[in-house]
Protein backbone atom coordinates (compact mmCIF):
# COMPACT_ATOMS: atom_id res chain seq x y z
CA UNK A 1 0.00 0.00 0.00
CA UNK A 2 1.36 3.40 -0.33
CA UNK A 3 -0.10 6.76 0.85
CA UNK A 4 0.13 9.81 -0.93
CA UNK A 5 -0.57 13.55 0.38
CA UNK A 6 -1.97 15.72 -2.56
CA UNK A 7 -2.68 18.46 -0.71
CA UNK A 8 -2.74 20.22 2.86
CA UNK A 9 -5.90 22.54 3.23
CA UNK A 10 -5.81 25.48 4.98
CA UNK A 11 -8.56 24.54 7.64
CA UNK A 12 -5.99 21.79 8.45
CA UNK A 13 -7.78 18.98 6.55
CA UNK A 14 -5.33 17.14 3.95
CA UNK A 15 -6.20 15.18 0.61
CA UNK A 16 -4.46 11.76 0.47
CA UNK A 17 -4.40 9.53 -2.37
CA UNK A 18 -3.96 5.73 -1.20
CA UNK A 19 -2.79 3.04 -3.95
CA UNK A 20 -3.62 -0.77 -3.06
CA UNK A 21 -3.31 -3.88 -4.43
CA UNK A 22 -7.05 -5.93 -5.52
CA UNK A 23 -5.81 -8.01 -2.58
CA UNK A 24 -5.42 -4.77 -0.39
CA UNK A 25 -8.58 -3.30 -1.57
CA UNK A 26 -11.27 -6.83 -1.37
CA UNK A 27 -9.36 -7.07 2.71
CA UNK A 28 -10.18 -3.07 3.19
CA UNK A 29 -13.79 -3.69 1.95
CA UNK A 30 -14.50 -6.97 3.83
CA UNK A 31 -13.37 -5.05 7.05
CA UNK A 32 -15.36 -2.05 6.33
CA UNK A 33 -18.32 -4.06 5.80
CA UNK A 34 -17.83 -6.23 8.48
CA UNK A 35 -17.13 -3.09 11.33
CA UNK A 36 -20.82 -1.77 9.35
CA UNK A 37 -22.17 -5.25 10.33
CA UNK A 38 -20.85 -5.26 13.56
CA UNK A 39 -22.13 -1.42 14.45
CA UNK A 40 -25.62 -2.05 13.26
CA UNK A 41 -26.35 -4.83 15.81
CA UNK A 42 -24.33 -2.67 18.82
CA UNK A 43 -27.17 0.08 17.80
CA UNK A 44 -29.70 -2.82 17.41
CA UNK A 45 -29.59 -4.04 20.77
CA UNK A 46 -30.48 -0.28 22.07
CA UNK A 47 -34.15 -0.53 20.39
CA UNK A 48 -36.78 -1.74 22.06
CA UNK A 49 -40.36 -1.77 21.38
CA UNK A 50 -42.99 -0.12 23.34
CA UNK A 51 -46.46 -0.35 23.18
CA UNK A 52 -49.40 -3.45 22.09
CA UNK A 53 -47.61 -6.28 20.91
CA UNK A 54 -47.14 -7.40 17.78
CA UNK A 55 -48.83 -10.19 15.91
CA UNK A 56 -46.34 -13.07 15.61
CA UNK A 57 -48.37 -14.65 12.56
CA UNK A 58 -46.03 -13.75 9.27
CA UNK A 59 -47.56 -16.19 7.50
CA UNK A 60 -49.70 -13.56 6.24
CA UNK A 61 -47.53 -10.98 6.52
CA UNK A 62 -47.74 -8.57 3.07
CA UNK A 63 -51.00 -9.72 2.25
CA UNK A 64 -54.32 -8.20 2.20
CA UNK A 65 -58.33 -9.06 2.63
Amino acid sequence: MNVNLIKEHENGDATYRFDLTPEEAQALLSFGILEAIKAALREGERLTIRGEDIDEDLSRAGLSD
